[in-house]
């Protein structure tokens, strides 16, 4: 992981870039998926942490993917492929997800990012190709949001843990994405 960090700071092509981006996603999930239950946690802090002490770089970084060809060619701010419809899902579905995040003091008033987030998640599972890379990144940027909304470690700690129970919860899912945005390279 650290490789493919210190990889990210020399590199000039964007394209490059973003599939570094998304092997750093995956192996995070490796990693997470490595541990025992009682590991995450700390594991996720360490990570954050490593975020927080290289901020500038990491917001650079997520800047630019949010704002780079994808991995196609195309520019993605001028033909970047739109993301269909978003899905309504079963209220059950993101249940687990919802309540760890309910009580998050820094995120009370984001529900409408979070619900976002989840019909971007139910969404993915349903496309292919150019589309899904748009929502993967869209789902990092509206992520780094609800992030930055969280003005305590402690709530930050939350977030986290909520995102990977909803990671747990839906792992095949998550995996399914991760090998079909990798496959684009």
């Amino acid at each position: 992981m650290f490789s493919l960090f210190w990889s990210q700071v020399n590199c000039s092509k964007r394209t490059v870039l973003k599939k570094s981006i998304i092997k750093s996603a995956a192996v995070k999930y490796k990693i997470l998926n490595g541990c025992s239950v009682l590991d995450r946690a700390r594991v996720m802090e360490i990570l954050d942490e490593v975020q927080l002490r290289n901020k500038l770089h990491v917001n650079h970084i997520y800047y630019n993917s949010s704002h780079m060809p994808t991995l196609s060619g195309a520019d993605s701010m001028t033909a970047s492929p739109r993301i269909p419809p978003l899905v309504k899902v079963p209220p059950q579905a993101d249940a687990p997800f919802k309540e760890a995040i309910a009580g998050i003091p820094s995120l009370t008033n984001s529900s409408t990012d979070i619900n976002e987030l989840c019909a971007l998640f139910w969404t993915q599972t349903r496309v292919r190709g150019p589309e899904r890379e748009a929502i993967f990144f869209k789902m990092i940027d509206l992520f780094a949001k609800l992030l930055r909304d969280c003005v305590s470690e402690e709530d930050r700690t939350k977030f986290l843990l909520a995102t990977e129970i909803g990671r747990e919860i839906n792992n095949y899912h998550v995996s399914d994405m991760f090998n079909s945005v990798q496959s684009m390279e």
